[in-house]
């Protein structure tokens, strides 16, 4: 993309900052690498709902006399950037707040660099067709008018802001993503390493103990002399450092210089330094035993000193305030390693608290550090953050890092405790007719009868009886929640709707898709098909959420009302839960009110379950597939929630790729059961018109919601939906069995159909030839669906149509039909099973908004990973993945979603894993065109059209690129200007080659004359005829001719082509 970049700089002080953050309506970070003056390469990093979104370009910007500057703007894939490149190169790192979006863009940048004291700059930019009069406007909008202007000044261009920084890259940008974060709570545990260090008298010398050991006395602040200093020891060196008014609130100092002085802060200061924005800390205390005579108090709660905290807190508060300027709070732990009882009860108040630490903050980031305190405390707390996919922190004694432990997604053995089941319920159970549990807690008789499995997470006490110090009846809740929906139900989607796990939303979701939504499958009309159940609306919303992440969210919302953002996620989380539910219902109602059971009739189900999914919603009395459990009023406005059942209902019925959205996207053609059933397919537009009224917003909402669901829908074409391959084989087995066993009873039963007999002994002779072969039945499956089709639209719907002209209401279709119709819908599901076994997933990579010659701006990639394994024929395969691109193009272009209004034109699919990258070039006497290609694409090998003069130059080209030149084949004409005699020859030996159906093949079009392009052209054509993908691109070099001549080995540009 390339524009006039028109903008006015100001600098504001630091005085004035909170004031100008406070306004923004969001930010972003960025990272920005200056490869010279002109050219940087820039990481924006956005925080979504559910992840970060990564954004890199590359901007060149043409300097010129005026403050105006032409600024040209290319998306980069994270493929297309190489860090290394990067690593020593000067750069900007800065928070960026956006205080106005739309013309004028109103910015505010926040530097981080080390040693920055720039302050805040604040930039005013307009687009190329806004006056000069809307910066004097946003001037006075926004306050600019008192603040110093710095336009033009060079001091305060980023280019000359830039530093190089010592950090690793991938350092700084999870120190940018913290910053991101916002507000955060540190979770740790209370040491005593504050009282280990060395303290003295700055006037006399006088060594002081805070704590002696020997006597377990302990100073309270004000037995402190006020001149008292921590003695720091630092490479043999004693530093004196003041320490007295550090212990008194209100003195603000820098940790830096005192770091070492106890493990609390040390750690506080190292996160800090890893760009979080402590502003609490939330610490476990421990008694202070040291104070207690030798005869241990087991009355935990006299324990403390103080009330409910050690003294050593009354030291540590006060100093973590004046270091991070944070609130501080404690929660008392009555631990002590002396008491054994008390490991049981810590784990329980650690988790408990915890709990209500996440639930009180459940806004804001938490993170944990364990390394102070008590280790068997910080076992317990690390655990927890285990358990709860949380990250913790640790830092080793004396080091100056601290390691973060990722949250992993684990969790309890439940496949261990279903098999012990019984041993499990039984320690849940109540020991009396109280009613009082035993859980954590059983007497040897009860123990002695346990399952070993269970005997070992109990220990004896010293009472006699035996305890076990983890948190069973959250396992015991977990395990029955898993046991209901064992792989989830799109918990990362939720957060699309609110961070909140407790919002209202969030919980008729759960409670729908596990008590209703899922059990509806029960009924399934059609098992025989690949999987529609939960797991596939699990999947729509796993991809809703990378598909955010890749386009932001921002971008994917585009057109929904910005009051109805979390309508829009909950109505879409509710369409991609009952939108195929019209595969369970058992009749259907036609226009005229007449009645068809679906009982042995799959094929009508499969072509009107939306239709039928509709009928449901609308039969609220008989499925209540969406009214709550608890009264709406009490979380929701009845006026809003009956438009989120009118769009629920609306959404699911137009999921399917026949049903318009609009005019545009009415059906070409119309399907045979269209007519059969005598659907008027009026749009969606149409249908919002009467259901919404003059309510603009809800119109909006409902088909931007369709139209997504529509192409996201149509995107679930991977494995998960056939389970796996021994569960696919096997239901290709049956199917075949089936169709068999089905096609003798139909042809013993109903030989006066003898129109379709030949037909159907054909199709139970392929059936035949699956069930003795093992493998390579995808042809026989072809063959098989191709008669079914056949029967299906020119026998079946036929015949099905006149039962269906009967003036009863209820409609009589004989046995036969229903018997052929289980025939040739089990006949069709052969490809189904192939392409989705075929296509492990399908992944949104990329999100190119801006290219090189705007010929893929707003290009949305897909991944498609193939599962290898099941590849037996290149041929049937290619044919299958150009079925499966154009199906999900065809559902793209169908939902509208690459018109004007929405973020994404175009889409390209990328097969993963490549097998190998083939370019096809043609090659003339300049050697830059496929040193350019060499160095920017890397192929494994390399087929160049060329002459003798050009195939003489390779080893040089090869040579200077550092490639192998015996990956390169040349396909020689004696004339590359005219030489067509010659081609016959070249093209039988390019046909002779192997190319692997994962190959990614790559033609280039640019050099030699323009009969070696032609010829490399028809090549790439001859491959595509048979179903290779093949991209095409051109290699540039925007130097002048002469420059080329003389210093052709310089990388240039690779565009690729529509």
């Amino acid at each position: 993309m390339r524009r006039i970049e028109k903008e006015r700089k100001f600098l504001i002080s630091k005085n004035q900052e909170k004031e100008f953050i406070q306004k923004a309506k969001k930010k972003c970070g960025i990272i920005q690498w200056y490869l010279d003056k002109q050219t940087r390469i820039r990481l924006e990093i956005w925080k979504e709902p559910t992840g970060y979104r990564h954004l890199w370009t590359k901007t060149k910007k043409e300097k010129n006399q005026s403050p105006n500057r032409i600024e040209e703007e290319v998306s980069l894939a994270p493929e297309e950037v190489d860090i290394r490149d990067l690593e020593n190169k000067p750069l900007v790192i800065k928070i960026r707040y956006f205080l106005n979006e739309s013309h004028p863009e109103v910015i505010v940048d926040r530097f981080l660099m080390k040693n920055s004291d720039k302050g805040l700059l604040c930039e005013i930019e307009l687009s190329e067709d806004d006056s000069e009069d809307s910066f004097n406007k946003a001037i006075k909008e926004f306050g600019l008018d008192a603040v110093n202007e710095v336009t033009g000044n060079p001091e305060y261009e980023n280019e000359n802001l830039a530093k190089h920084e010592e950090a690793k890259i991938s350092s700084l940008i999870e120190f940018v993503e913290n910053q991101l974060k916002g507000k955060t709570t540190v979770v740790m545990l209370q040491g005593t390493s504050l009282f280990g260090k060395k303290y003295q008298s700055k006037s006399t010398g006088k060594r002081i103990k805070i704590s002696n050991r020997v006597t377990h006395k302990v100073l309270s602040l004000h037995e402190l002399p006020e001149d008292l200093v921590y003695v720091k020891e630092d490479n043999g060196k004693s530093i004196e450092l003041p320490i007295y008014n550090y212990f008194q609130q209100n003195n603000p100092f820098n940790y830096g210089e005192y770091y070492g002085l106890c493990a609390e802060l040390d750690s506080l200061y190292l996160i800090q330094k890893l760009g979080y924005e402590i502003d609490e800390a939330v610490m476990f205390v421990f008694p202070d035993l040291e104070n207690k005579n030798s005869e241990v108090d087991k009355d935990f709660n006299k324990l403390f000193s103080k009330k409910d905290h050690p003294l050593i807190f009354e030291y540590l508060e006060p100093l973590i305030k004046n270091a991070f300027g944070v609130s501080v709070k404690s929660i008392p732990l009555c631990y002590s390693p002396e008491i054994k009882e008390t490991a049981i009860e810590t784990f329980k108040t650690i988790w408990q608290e915890m709990t209500e630490v996440i639930h009180d903050h459940r806004q804001k980031e938490i993170i944990v550090d364990v390394a102070p305190g008590h280790k068997y405390a910080g076992i317990m707390t690390a655990l927890y953050c285990l358990f709860n996919n949380m990250p913790f922190f640790y830092k080793q004694d004396r080091s100056k890092q601290i390691i973060k432990f990722p949250p992993i997604p684990v969790n309890w053995d439940f496949s261990s405790i279903d098999e012990m089941l019984a041993g499990f319920k039984s320690i849940m159970q109540p020991n009396n007719d109280s009613g009082n549990s035993k859980e954590g807690k059983l007497s040897y008789s009860d123990y002695s009868l346990l399952p070993q499995l269970f005997k070992n997470i109990f220990m004896p006490e010293e009472k006699g009886d035996y305890a076990s110090v983890l948190p069973l009846k959250e396992i015991f809740a977990k395990y029955t929640q898993a046991r209901k929906m064992p792989f989830g139900y799109g918990e990362e989607f939720f957060k699309l709707i609110s961070t909140d796990p407790d919002d209202p939303r969030i919980k008729y979701l759960r409670k729908k898709i596990t008590t209703q939504w899922s059990l509806q499958w029960i009924g399934d009309q059609i098992p025989e098909t690949v999987e529609h159940s939960q797991r596939h609306s699990k999947r729509l919303m796993e991809f809703t959420v990378n598909l955010v992440n890749v386009l932001g969210e921002e971008e994917f919302l585009k057109g929904v009302p910005e009051k109805l953002k979390k309508e829009f996620y909950f109505v879409l989380a509710i369409a991609m839960n009952v939108h195929d539910l019209g595969h369970t219902k058992l009749s259907y109602r036609t226009d005229n009110g007449k009645n068809l059971v679906l009982d042995g009739l799959p094929s009508v189900v499969r072509d009107l379950h939306n239709e039928l999914t509709y009928q449901m919603l609308n039969e609220e009395s008989d499925y209540n597939l969406l009214e709550p459990e608890v009264a709406i009023d009490n979380w929701l406005e009845e006026e809003i929630w009956e438009k989120i059942k009118k769009a629920v209902k609306l959404v699911s019925r137009y999921h399917r790729g026949h049903m318009p959205i609009d005019n545009e996207s009415l059906p070409i053609k119309r399907k045979k059961f269209m007519d059969v059933f005598s659907l008027n397919l009026s749009t969606l537009e149409e249908e919002c018109d009467k259901e919404f009224g003059d309510d603009q917003d809800w119109k909006k909402l409902t088909t931007v919601a369709a139209r997504w669901l529509k192409f996201i829908d149509g995107v679930d074409v991977q494995a998960d939906r056939t389970v796996d391959p021994a569960y696919r084989e096997s239901r290709i087995k049956r199917t075949a069995y089936e169709i068999k066993k089905l096609i003798e009873n139909f042809l013993a039963n109903h030989m006066e159909h003898t129109e379709i007999g030949n037909q159907l002994e054909e199709i139970k002779n392929l059936a035949e030839d699956i069930l003795k072969n093992t493998k390579n039945n995808a042809s026989l499956g072809s063959k098989i669906e191709k008669i079914a089709k056949e029967i299906e639209t020119h026998f079946f719907y036929p015949e099905l149509g006149k039962a269906l002209e009967t003036e009863k209401e209820q409609i009589i279709v004989p046995q036969w039909l229903r018997l052929l119709d289980r025939i040739i819908f089990k006949a069709l599901q052969f490809p189904h099973f192939e392409k989705h076994n075929l296509i492990r997933y399908v992944y949104p990579r990329f999100f190119r908004k801006h290219s090189v010659c705007g010929n893929f701006d707003r290009t949305l990639y897909l991944s498609l990973s193939i599962n290898r394994d099941e590849i037996s024929d290149a041929s049937h395969t290619l044919n299958l993945l150009k079925g499966v691109k154009n199906d999900i193009i065809g559902e793209f272009k169908k939902a509208g979603l690459d018109g004007k209004e929405f973020p994404i034109k175009l889409i390209k699919m990328e097969i993963e894993p490549v097998s190998e990258r083939v370019l096809i070039t043609p090659l003339g006497t300049s050697p830059g065109v496929l040193y350019t290609l060499i160095k920017k694409l890397n192929p494994g090998k390399i087929y160049v059209i060329t002459s003798k003069t050009g195939e003489d130059k390779i080893p040089e080209i090869c040579e200077k690129s550092g490639y192998d030149a015996d990956n390169v084949k040349s396909f020689l004409f004696n004339d590359p200007f005219a030489g067509f005699s010659e081609m016959e020859r070249n093209f039988a030996e390019f046909e002779a080659l192997n190319f692997d159906a994962l190959d990614e093949i790559i033609l280039n079009l640019a050099g030699g004359t323009s009969f070696l392009q032609y010829v490399a052209s028809n090549m790439a054509d001859r491959l595509e005829k048979k179903n290779y993908s093949v991209k095409k691109v051109f290699a540039v070099d925007r130097r002048d001719f002469k420059e080329q001549k003389e210093n052709p080995y310089v990388v240039g540009e690779v565009v690729e082509l529509p």
